[in-house]
């Protein structure tokens, strides 16, 4: 996967994010190393689709130590060309993309406006 880093220096990608029915939408994921989960959208994306929730309630710490409680919505995205289910939180501000969605992969971003970011999938170790 590529997409490119944006004039405020954040690595970004492009996702295709599916929904209930035939809806999908296109949305630019900022790249967070700080992020654990998979993938954050907007709540008005949620919406739009709409993503069902998960059972049960989270305890979800965000990045300025805040604790909250929701849950998780189920999602598809096309990752590497292949449909791949994964757990979103809906919550204001841009969509994210985190570690564990990026498990298995390497990073590679060119650190400069315009700049590439590449996500390619690990190679095996070679056996001995």
């Amino acid at each position: 996967m590529e997409g490119k880093v944006n004039d405020e220096l954040e690595a970004a990608v492009e996702l295709t994010v599916f929904g209930t029915g035939l809806r999908k939408r296109q949305v630019i994921a900022l790249v967070d190393t700080g992020f654990n989960d998979f993938l954050v959208l907007p709540r008005d994306v949620v919406d739009y689709l709409p993503l069902p929730k998960t059972t049960g309630e989270n305890f979800i710490t965000l990045a300025d130590g805040s604790e909250i409680t929701d849950s998780y919505r189920l999602g598809e995205i096309l990752w590497d060309g292949q449909k791949r289910k994964v757990l979103i939180l809906a919550l204001d501000g841009n969509p994210l993309l985190g570690m564990a969605l990026m498990e298995g992969c390497d990073l590679n971003v060119s650190a400069n406006a315009g700049g590439a970011v590449r996500l390619t999938k690990q190679e095996p170790e070679p056996q001995s």
